[in-house]
């Protein structure tokens, strides 16, 4: 058999959306070959969340304090990263990296986008309506919805009738 007996990067599962409150998994392919690991280190935006070294005894695992999430340790594998979604601050860019044992160290990582969905804290708010309108009337009003990730999509309904055909 030709070909490369170490190890390879086969991507990183990962929702692209969630909710704050929700849980969601994170998940690194990688397969080791014929190479011992020497770590698994998970990041979100380059700020370490959570590593796994198997000759670290007794503590194999740790994890860190990272605004808008926490790691669900006892729900969390090496290659299988558990975590709770507590704000917006969630969101950003998750990477898994896997270092191979002596002599090489070689390290390889694989990364993807979470962005954490966060509905309007406040309705909508509707500026620029008079009191009064007469048919044939050209009508300016403007409808906002605030920090919403993604953003609020916005519809005018008048007399119980989607609006369609208006002017931005």
């Amino acid at each position: 058999m030709t070909g490369c007996d170490g190890i390879k990067m086969k991507g990183l599962l990962a929702p692209k959306w969630v909710n704050t409150g929700e849980s969601f998994r994170l998940l690194c392919d990688y397969d080791l070959g014929r190479d011992a690991m020497y770590s698994i280190k998970w990041f979100k935006d380059d700020t370490e969340v959570f590593r796994y070294i198997p000759t670290n005894q007794p503590l194999q695992y740790k994890s860190f304090q990272i605004p808008g999430i926490v790691v669900l340790e006892k729900a969390s594998k090496p290659n299988n990263l558990v975590l709770s979604v507590t704000g917006a601050k969630g969101s950003g860019t998750y990477k898994c990296e896997v270092t191979i044992e002596t002599p090489s160290f070689v390290t390889l990582a694989e990364s993807t986008k979470v962005t954490v969905m966060t509905p309007p804290l406040t309705p909508p708010k509707i500026e620029g309506v008079a009191d009064f309108y007469t048919p044939g009337d050209l009508v300016d009003i403007n409808c906002t919805s605030l920090e919403s990730k993604p953003a609020a999509a916005l519809e005018w309904i008048i007399n119980n009738q989607k609006v369609s055909n208006f002017v931005l």
